[in-house]
């Protein structure tokens, strides 16, 4: 089964960016950004952006990478998803000193990248990578004018324990705090790794499923749910975004990966559904209560658009 994707229970910070991966991305317009600092993020093809069928917005060479609920890249096509301007943090500060970064994945290759920042042709100064190493394990490594948290080749010990790429979905995420780094995998802490510095990284250039500036390291499965914090997500946040392993829609604590998509958790719909939000052409935008998920909800065929708030 496909997921309806993690809406977290907890009241916290909202994320930087984050990409539900819900039946919406690949777009003409891009996938949206449900952490509402419009960081608007293009999916692309050999460096090329594809042009769209109009009927069921597919790319028009019939390549399928969108499945459902979730997002499927192919390695072989080069595909992934790349933000065409600076990652806007909106109120949030930059992702630098305190970062989390969390999603879904499912895949069984290796050597391929989950997401990266700053690693362009004209900045490879400041940068970051979050990815799948040889032997499947999760690595990051950052780099600031000298590597902070250090490649594998100079810090063998600095990625996960377990294995990530079984061919069965796990949540993976990477937790920077300082100099202090820790892998989670399936909602438990799975491994850290101490930094060199505490770098910092420029917003430029932000992408998922590949590395960007050498046209490599591609991402090959499915993705789904990804979530990018400046902030130091605690414990059990995060064991709160992995409970739900997906077998059968139960509820787990489990750290085991599971061969069925996460299905949703479904507590936010007992909650007040609306707490404010904005009237405006066509669409009522509503933010729910402790819960981080917009919804756009048609009100008729807008021939008199109200603009303004409510409460």
């Amino acid at each position: 089964t496909e997921p309806n994707n993690m809406t977290p229970l907890l009241n916290w910070q909202a994320p930087v960016a984050y990409f539900r991966f819900d039946g919406t991305n690949g777009l003409p317009n891009g996938t949206p950004d449900a952490s509402n600092n419009n960081n608007i993020i293009w999916f692309y093809e050999d460096d090329v952006q594809p042009t769209f069928d109009s009927i069921d917005l597919a790319p028009t060479d019939n390549t399928i990478f969108q499945n459902g609920n979730s997002i499927v890249l192919d390695a072989s096509q080069h595909q992934y998803l790349h933000l065409d301007s600076n990652l806007n943090v909106g109120s949030q500060p930059d992702p630098s000193s305190h970062m989390s970064m969390c999603t879904w994945i499912e895949t069984i290759a290796n050597n391929e990248v989950i997401a990266q920042l700053g690693r362009a042709g004209n900045d490879g100064d400041t940068e970051f990578q979050f990815l799948i190493d040889n032997d499947g394990h999760l690595h990051f490594w950052d780099y600031d004018g000298a590597y902070a948290f250090q490649n594998e080749g100079d810090e063998p010990s600095n990625h996960s324990n377990s294995v990530v790429n079984d061919g069965h979905w796990n949540h993976v995420c990477f937790v920077k705090d300082g100099v202090h780094g820790t892998y989670y995998v399936n909602g438990v802490a799975d491994g850290a790794v101490t930094a060199l510095s505490d770098a910092r990284y420029s917003l430029n250039d932000f992408t998922i499923g590949g590395d960007y500036r050498d046209g490599v390291m591609f991402y090959n499965g499915k993705m789904d749910d990804f979530r990018l914090y400046s902030r130091t997500l605690t414990a059990p946040e995060i064991a709160k975004l992995a409970e739900n392993n997906g077998a059968g829609g139960s509820s787990s604590s489990s750290s085991s990966s599971s061969s069925s998509e996460p299905t949703a958790i479904t507590n936010c719909d007992e909650l007040i559904a609306i707490a404010s939000g904005d009237l405006g052409g066509n669409y009522i935008q509503t933010q729910d209560i402790d819960c981080e998920t917009t919804e756009f909800t048609p009100i008729g065929n807008g021939d008199i658009p109200f603009t303004g708030t409510y409460n």
